[in-house]
């Protein structure tokens, strides 16, 4: 068998992952107010819900299956067995096969029931968002029923696939999605692209894993010892994903049922935004999943989740506290034109509150991957089903009351129901680092360093008029953070000496600069 983990340094992989999510982020950044002007807030809040169910439903049928099929994967193939591999690969292709032909006909069957009773969409356009709610479903068939392969890049953690992968087929997507738009704003062809792209990510996949596990049989096949672990780790993971889609999927449904399709619109433009930082923040954290899979020690696994919190929670902050300070000047300048006033207008508020959340989830990111990779998936998904269960009522009462803000307060309301005494069963009970090492190693120090750049940004912001004043306040901000985090060691030499590694030749020696190896810490 030829696939076995690579021995990439896990700095390297970080960076892989953060550059690729990172170019995700810009683009969708780029594509959005161009889907907006094109086709107008009801049809881009259709387009909205359409991609979020899909991309939700996905995860809930998938019942968990993916970091079990992982973390399975991992220690097969750095142990070099190669049947094990076989068993693993052949069952979850049979249980996703099943999965992803019930899921696909079921969301079908109900699309118009979604169309007429559940959304408030108007007559004009229920056709069109039919024709949508179909094509996700034919996209959600595809992708779980091959959804295996997107394991293996994983548990190779063969990051730079993943990597070229997600920024291959997204620039090739938007441009087409981009090109189609401007020729003919129509959303059923936006959808067909959409659709098309997903297939080629998980077609690309095979092909990886045909490559990489030489002498494994990619075809479905039964084994029941491997069906009962699988069916053990995903008791609970599935519990957890069916509670994590109502925290990322449930408010913008919420809205197009209680205001109506045209307020998604609006409400989608921060709500994706803060979505895509934190599937960012969620591929920063990664790679720690295989490498905690694969520690020997309790030390070592301990010393991995500290450092993995504290580089999540030094990203997460800053990104969060200039979404806080400049939500509006953001909000204006990215959509522009007089929709850019009025998208600023109506929902500066709610990305605040719902960077806030989106803070507070991913501070706990590196804690989950840990419960999950040390086969304790009921620690971390029994807060989330915690969270689901204070979010719907909370969304419910909220939104009929403050609109939008009140559908982004009752997601930041669930996130601190969820987070907060997930992290203290995790420090306290579960890695037993302790409550005050968590929050003084990992999480103190970039929050500190946050609230210095954040003042700084609150007395600059009358300057962040347009993409220069707001690219140059932004700018200020982040000196004062990286500042502040090096002399509160949020940021440690450590940590530049393994990005080095990953850089190229000619911009390495930047990081090397006597200046900053005497500023940080060790």
């Amino acid at each position: 068998m030829k696939g076995k983990p690579a021995s990439l340094p896990l700095a390297r992989n970080i960076v892989l992952n953060v550059a690729a999510r990172g170019v995700l982020v810009l683009l969708s950044i780029a594509i959005t107010p161009v889907l907006l002007h094109r086709l107008g807030t009801a049809q881009f809040g259709i387009y909205a819900l359409a991609t979020g169910l899909g991309a939700g439903l996905t995860n809930i049928f998938a019942l968990g299956l993916i970091p079990g099929i992982v973390a399975m994967l991992s220690r097969s193939l750095a142990e070099g067995k190669e049947r094990e591999t076989q068993k693993i690969v052949g069952t979850a292709f049979t249980l996703f096969a099943i999965i992803g032909m019930a899921g696909s006909v079921l969301l079908a069957l109900f699309v118009p029931f979604l169309v007429t009773r559940v959304l408030r969409i108007p007559t004009g356009l229920q056709g069109v968002a039919a024709t949508a709610l179909w094509l996700s479903a034919i996209g959600l068939c595809f992708n779980l029923v091959f959804a295996v392969f997107n394991a293996v890049p994983f548990a190779l953690q063969r990051y730079d696939i993943v990597a070229g992968r997600i920024v291959g087929l997204t620039v090739v997507s938007m441009a087409a999605t981009v090109i189609y738009v401007l020729i003919d704003a129509n959303l059923t062809g936006v959808m067909v692209i959409q659709v098309l792209a997903g297939m080629a990510g998980v077609l690309l996949y095979y092909i990886v894993s045909r490559r990489e596990l030489v002498g494994v049989h990619l075809r479905p096949g039964f084994d029941r010892s491997t069906f009962m672990r699988l069916a053990r780790f995903t008791a609970f993971k599935s519990a957890g994903d069916i509670a994590l889609i109502f925290s990322s999927r449930f408010d913008q449904f919420a809205v197009g049922s209680l205001i109506n399709v045209a307020a998604v619109g609006v409400y989608a433009i921060p709500a994706s935004a803060c979505q895509r930082i934190l599937q960012l923040l969620g591929e920063v954290a990664a790679p720690i999943f295989p490498a905690i899979s694969t520690a020997r020690g309790e030390a070592q696994r301990s010393a991995l989740l500290l450092r993995g919190s504290r580089l999540v929670a030094l990203i997460a902050s800053f990104l969060t506290v200039v979404l806080v300070v400049l939500a509006e000047p953001i909000l204006r300048t990215w959509i522009g034109g007089n929709q850019g006033f009025v998208v600023a207008r109506d929902a500066s508020g709610a990305f605040r509150l719902l960077a806030l959340g989106m803070f507070v989830q991913a501070v706990a990111v590196v804690a989950g991957l840990y419960c999950e990779a040390i086969q304790r998936p009921v620690v971390n998904n029994s807060f989330t089903v915690l969270g689901a269960v204070v979010l719907v009522p909370a969304m419910l009462l909220a939104i009929p009351r403050w609109g939008i803000n009140g559908a982004a307060g009752a997601v930041l309301l669930a996130s601190l129901a969820q987070a907060v005494p997930f992290l203290v069963v995790m420090a306290t009970g579960v890695a037993r680092v302790g409550i005050g090492r968590l929050l003084n190693e990992a999480l103190g120090r970039p929050v500190a360093s946050a609230l210095v750049a954040g003042s700084v940004g609150f007395l600059l912001r009358g300057f962040a008029s347009g993409l220069l004043g707001l690219s140059a306040v932004t700018g200020v901000m982040g000196v004062a953070f990286i500042l502040t985090a090096a002399l509160t060691g949020a940021l440690r030499a450590g940590d530049l000496s393994q990005v080095q590694k990953v850089l190229p030749a000619r911009w390495a020696p930047l990081l090397a600069h006597p200046f900053l190896t005497r500023l940080l810490r060790p």
